[in-house]
């Protein structure tokens, strides 16, 4: 009886959210699936905050589960789905960041290679290492998010970086778009392939998502507006002068459920092992380590957010039990949908 009683104890674990109690996943299911209870706490903790948005999670069958909460006066265009695209920001530095780690485990890189081995031309880049821009203690920073026009050759992109950058000669942590930039032009010099021809190639095409588009690639019509904007196509060509400036860095638009396939396949080990990044981070200081282009917590679990505007997203990976978590809303501020999906993500992962 007492054995029995110890499995029931580790086979259900209780969270209350919302004045209620709700029945999660066990921590130990290879592919858990979100129960009914937790779908609804999450629907509740959305009509509470009056977003209007998307989370994606574990579904049967390693599927994504789709939750939406659509706030009131809000039409087609601006309605969120898991099919509708959107753009990532920086949730797209995990993409670049795995694509450069499959370099760093090929041995084509090396952490502790120079950046001036790329581009010499960079101020202090004689002093500036891979896992430098990896980490953001490059010390170089941003001047720039726009551009006047949408730029798509990715020469060009790469040279408009060049020309809008500042070099501190701190070497702290700095979020920089900056970073990931320099990343993805040297993926392109380390594999003779454009970044988005090794996007697609890496990772579009063996996980067959449908539902991803570069940033050129769009039609007004297929994109989610933010709350409150009319114009479908100015909407769409602002986005894409913002899109164009960060290579690799946030130019990509992804469905919900499409990202939710991407990140749970990162976190199953499909692309790299996980333990090739992990065993680079340092958990005895602090809470959150940045690498490899998401915020690494203990217990196997990372952490990224990103926006552009109100068009705001987090992902949430438990890489250790593949609970998967994808969270976008459209009406409002980046703090605020960052605090919403912390909420979620302690009734997701208890």
């Amino acid at each position: 009886m007492k054995k029995i009683i110890q499995v029931l104890i580790c086979g259900l674990i209780i969270i209350f959210s919302s004045g209620g109690a709700v029945t999660a996943h066990a921590a130990t299911n290879k592919n858990p699936v979100t129960s009914q209870d937790t779908q609804t706490a999450i629907k509740q903790i959305l009509a509470n905050h009056q977003v209007n948005g998307v989370v994606v999670v574990n579904g049967k069958d390693n599927q994504p589960l789709v939750i939406t909460n659509q706030i009131t006066g809000v039409d087609q265009a601006h309605t969120l789905t898991g099919e509708r695209l959107f753009p990532i920001a920086s949730l797209n530095k995990l993409i670049t960041g795995i694509a450069i780690q499959q370099q760093l485990n090929r041995g084509k890189l090396s952490l502790n290679e120079k950046l001036s081995q790329y581009y010499p031309k960079v101020t202090n880049s004689n002093q500036i290492t891979i896992r430098d821009l990896i980490t953001h203690t490059s010390d170089l920073q941003d001047t720039s998010q726009a551009s006047s026009q949408v730029m798509k050759k990715q020469s060009t992109r790469l040279n408009y970086t060049l020309d809008h950058y500042l070099a501190t000669g701190n070497f702290t942590w700095a979020y920089s778009n900056t970073d990931y930039v320099l990343l993805a032009g040297i993926l392109s010099k380390l594999t003779h392939q454009s970044y988005h021809q090794y996007v697609q190639s890496h990772f579009i095409k063996p996980l067959k998502l449908k539902q991803t588009k570069y940033f050129d690639q769009v039609k007004a019509n297929q994109v989610a507006l933010p709350v409150g904007e009319s114009n479908l196509q100015a909407n769409l060509i602002n986005l894409q002068k913002n899109m164009s400036v960060t290579l690799g860095a946030g130019d990509y638009f992804f469905s919900a459920k499409d990202y939710w396939r991407f990140v749970n396949a990162v976190g199953h080990n499909k692309f790299v092992k996980m333990s090739s990044i992990d065993e680079n981070v340092d958990f005895t200081t602090g809470t959150d380590h940045y690498f490899d282009g998401v915020y690494f917590r203990a217990g196997k679990l990372f952490v990224v957010n990103g926006c552009y505007g109100n068009l705001c997203s987090s992902v949430y990976c438990n890489y250790g039990n593949h609970q998967t978590m994808v969270v976008f809303a459209n009406n409002i501020p980046y703090n605020q949908e960052k605090l919403i999906a912390s909420q979620i993500s302690q009734i997701y992962f208890n």
